[in-house]
């Protein structure tokens, strides 16, 4: 078979949805991935229900954390930081500053990681992002 010249590309894994403005990256039906919280903020988004912007970081970042021993690879915390930057700009806020702080609510019990313990009820402080060395908001480490 000849050469088209084309190039196929495949997409890259995507493992952050954002929300904000009216329009959001996903929606109801993508609780497995998003978490009941995350499809709901999404799926209200879509609906044009007035929701602050906010982003949801998807369950599969659980399953590499505990595939990788307990470390997220750099790509995914780059992510991370840029919807952090994101949110920041959009709420004239910074995150961990002392005179306007950024305010955020992080939490876990994506449906992923239910079966972790602690994992239902655990939310980390929104002062800094995880370390690498931690789990990340939607997993509680195993004991």
């Amino acid at each position: 078979m000849a050469d088209s010249g084309t190039k196929t590309y495949k997409a890259a894994k995507r493992y952050i949805y954002a929300w904000g403005d009216g329009k959001a990256e996903g929606n109801g039906t993508m609780k497995d991935l998003l978490g009941g919280k995350g499809a709901g903020l999404a799926e209200m988004t879509n609906a044009g229900l007035p929701v602050p912007p906010g982003f949801t970081i998807s369950t599969e970042v659980c399953n590499i954390f505990y595939q990788g021993k307990g470390g997220i690879p750099a790509a995914i915390d780059r992510e991370v930081s840029e919807h952090v930057k994101k949110l920041e700009r959009a709420a004239g806020a910074t995150l961990g500053s002392t005179e306007n702080p950024l305010l955020v609510s992080v939490r876990s019990g994506a449906r992923a990681c239910r079966s972790t313990p602690h994992a239902s009820g655990t939310s980390r402080p929104s002062s800094a992002w995880w370390p690498s060395s931690s789990s990340p908001p939607c997993c509680s480490p195993p004991e």
